[in-house]
């Protein structure tokens, strides 16, 4: 019995090790380059990290707890959006290196591509459940689309060499960019099919990644050969700079105008998120949170006070139930 106690106690504390401590942080087991892309109204993100190999995966987070997300079977997955049902939206790379489209909802993955594409990227879902992203075509020409009630339909920038659509939102209202005839980036607003024009002013290149469904619209633009982010209400810009950083992209929003994206400093990418005024760096880390190695420990405690409790019954247990000695023959 002493035998079996100590084999069990022992086996509680390699578990213990390998449950508190065994899973790695980022810099031991190589996860970096995180992507925040997007927000719901609870404060969730979803977006993308590497691994040590260079694999992208998607990643959702909420407080301090991270999950990894990706498409089954997938080399690779992107998450690029999600709506405050929590469904996804984003692209894949399968076995044979052609990317997908796809949205998850709560029936699980669906993989999208646009008919005739070579590459499909989708980007974002709205309440109405038509879905938005951009394709290139065989000939590697980049187009936006759309897709309503199961119909596929191209959005081209009438000035575009190539289109690409980054959102919709509940009022079918659409931003993205385009490249133009001298290789100029520039961003639109697309609403009423009708194309408006969106440059930063004295930006190099602008590229909106998500509208509201109060209208705001985030992104990205460039001056002076830096990248830096916005955020436009009411036809006024207000600029997103993480502190310290290289570059700064904002890529995502949402209701109560949190904002997330990403930063750089040197050669590594982080995740922030923009509440208020307040930066908070998101960086994944599938460590366990404080909260849970502290469930550990109360979990150890009862394990092992079972242990004593145990224990001391069977002490008592074999006292009572001990057969009286034997007594030895009497020698004269």
């Amino acid at each position: 019995m002493q035998t079996f106690i100590r084999a069990l106690l022992l086996c509680f504390i390699l578990q213990f090790c390998i449950a508190g401590v065994g899973q790695l942080s980022p810099a031991a087991s190589g996860e970096h380059n995180t992507q925040a892309n997007s927000i719901d109204t609870v404060g969730a993100i979803v977006g993308v990290y590497e691994d040590a190999a260079g694999h992208s995966h998607g990643f959702y987070h909420l407080v301090q707890d991270f999950k990894k997300i990706n498409f089954p079977g997938a080399k690779s997955t992107e998450i690029l959006g999600m709506d405050d049902r929590g469904d996804l939206a984003g692209d894949y790379t399968d076995s044979d290196n052609v990317v997908h489209g796809f949205v998850r909802d709560h029936n699980g993955f669906h993989s999208l591509d646009f008919p005739g594409a070579a590459k499909t990227f989708v980007r974002g879902e709205n309440i109405g459940r038509s879905v938005a992203g951009y394709y290139d075509d065989k000939s590697g020409q980049r187009h936006g689309f759309v897709l309503r009630e199961g119909n596929f339909s191209t959005i081209d920038h009438p000035s575009a060499k190539s289109t690409v659509v980054t959102s919709i939102n509940d009022d079918e209202e659409m931003v993205g960019w385009y490249v133009d005839a001298k290789n100029v980036t520039h961003g639109f607003l697309l609403a009423d099919n009708n194309f408006n024009d969106l440059d930063v002013p004295e930006a190099t290149a602008t590229w909106p990644s998500e509208i509201s469904e109060s209208g705001w619209i985030v992104g990205t633009y460039e001056k002076a050969g830096a990248k830096h982010g916005f955020q436009l209400v009411d036809d006024k810009f207000i600029f997103i700079n993480f502190p310290n950083a290289d570059s700064t992209e904002a890529r995502g929003l949402n209701a109560v105008g949190d904002i997330v994206g990403c930063y750089k400093v040197g050669d590594s990418l982080h995740g922030f998120k923009l509440k208020d005024t307040l930066y908070t760096a998101v960086d994944v880390d599938f460590s366990p949170p404080p909260t849970s190695r502290r469930n550990y420990l109360i979990f150890g405690g009862v394990i092992l006070a079972g242990i004593v409790l145990v224990t001391g019954i069977y002490r008592i247990y074999r006292h009572d139930t001990a057969p009286p000695p034997i007594n030895g023959p009497v020698v004269d």
